[in-house]
């Protein structure tokens, strides 16, 4: 069986959800780290493969794929390529398969537009520019981010069912969120004060059998991340 060839950045949320959802899933996968503070994204060799630059991206049996949601969405419509994908990370069930799709195209807008701003607002400027943050505008972006996060757990984490849509098992709906979501850790964000529900959810996910210990081993960085950013 072929391998996939991962490019990604380790501290990128989606390339962590990639990573992770290859392992969880127990896909035959190479890694190949591309950092983007050193300018790998930007060489003649990775620019061949993405144009645009951006991670993650897969490259398996000649085909090369970019965007992440994409990347899920062919990893888990081919069983024959792909045998070990079980089939509630992105179920086959018309509704609930459609229910997946909703929270990933709400995802840019909805969690992953709040989060990258205030994460690069008060981790990113200050870490590799020197830029001292504008905490009026991080409490505003807090702000913003604690609406969102209010949206998400009112539609997507209802009171049934363990994950997102109210399914018993983890989707790719679930990985795609928490990867974005936990990055904010690094600045100390603490859900289970901001939002019961999200800390409850992220905790299940994080426990759950098929995701650990692969959970700790993606994204562990984020625990080095947020030792450096305390030095700040």
């Amino acid at each position: 069986m072929s391998a996939v060839r991962l490019y990604f950045d380790p501290m990128s949320q989606p390339s962590r959800c990639i990573r992770l959802f290859l392992k969880c899933a127990q896909v035959p996968h190479t890694e190949h780290k591309i950092f983007f503070t050193k300018g790998d994204h930007k060489s003649p060799e990775f620019l061949r493969l993405n144009p645009l630059g951006q991670v993650p991206v897969i490259e398996f049996e000649g085909q090369v794929m970019s965007e992440s949601a994409t990347i899920l969405r062919f990893l888990t419509s081919n069983p024959d390529k792909f045998p070990s994908v079980k089939e509630h990370w992105w179920p086959k069930e018309q509704m609930r398969s459609l229910h997946v799709d909703r929270y990933l195209h709400w995802h840019h807008l909805g969690v992953r537009s709040a989060a990258v701003t205030l994460f690069q607002e008060a981790f990113v400027q200050p870490k590799f520019f020197g830029k001292t943050p504008n905490q009026d505008k991080v409490a505003k972006l807090e702000t913003i981010l604690n609406t969102q996060l209010e949206k998400f757990s009112r539609v997507f984490l209802p009171s049934t069912g363990a994950f997102i849509n109210g399914e018993e098992e983890p989707t790719v709906a679930d990985l795609q969120a928490c990867c974005e979501l936990n990055t904010l850790s690094i600045i100390g964000l603490n859900y289970e004060g901001a939002n019961p529900a999200v800390h409850q959810w992220m905790t299940r996910l994080r426990n759950h059998p098929e995701v650990q210990p692969h959970y700790d081993a993606v994204n562990g960085i984020l625990d080095k991340a947020k030792v450096a950013n305390a030095k700040l």
